[in-house]
Parts: structure tokens; sequence; C-alpha cells
């Protein structure tokens, strides 16, 4: 296995939270694996890993959302992920300048 694979690996697990939180939104694994830019087959395997019952596949099936709330709940989840990304990328840079130190 090489290091960059072992690497994206720790990665995917250090999100863990947000992707078993975004599954239990109702995204589906293709979305989410479209989101974090690795295959639908690594997020289901992902969930399979954590214990997250997965649905059939048909998404948000019991859950009704008002188009006025699902558009705000959509902007807030941007939001949530943006800021998400943007202190994965400072943690990821942060790792790198250190193993360069040594």
């Amino acid at each position: 296995m090489s290091g960059c694979m072992k690497d994206r690996l720790i990665w995917l697990d250090e999100q863990k939270e947000l992707i078993v939180s975004l599954y239990s939104l109702g995204f589906t694994v293709k979305e989410i694996a479209d989101f974090f830019k690795v295959g639908d087959r690594t997020i289901y395997l992902r969930l399979l890993e954590w214990g997250v019952k997965l649905r059939s596949g048909n998404k948000l099936k019991d859950i009704q959302v008002d188009d006025y709330y699902g558009e705000c709940f959509d902007k807030i989840l941007r939001k949530l992920m943006e800021i998400r990304r943007k202190r994965l990328a400072k943690a990821r840079s942060k790792r790198k300048s250190q193993s360069k130190g040594r």
C-alpha cells in the first residue's frame, strides 16, 4: 500500500463524524463520496465498518421537508461543510510542514 493511499484512508477516518452525520441526515452514499472525492464503495464500506445501518437507497424516504426549510438547511449545511474543509486543509498544511521540518 502506498503512502498516499494510507494517508487518504486516515484522512477519511478523521471525517467519520461528518460522514455519519451527513448519511443520517439523508445524503446518499454517492453524494457523500462526490463531496469527499472518493469512490462510492469507499464510503459504503466505511459506513458498514462504523456500524451504520444502511438505507434501502430511497433518499429521505421517511422524512418530509418543507421547501423553505430545506433551502435553509442546505445553506447551513454548505456553510458547515465549507468551514470543515478549511479546517481540514489547515490541519493538512500544518501536518505537511511538520513532516518537512523533521
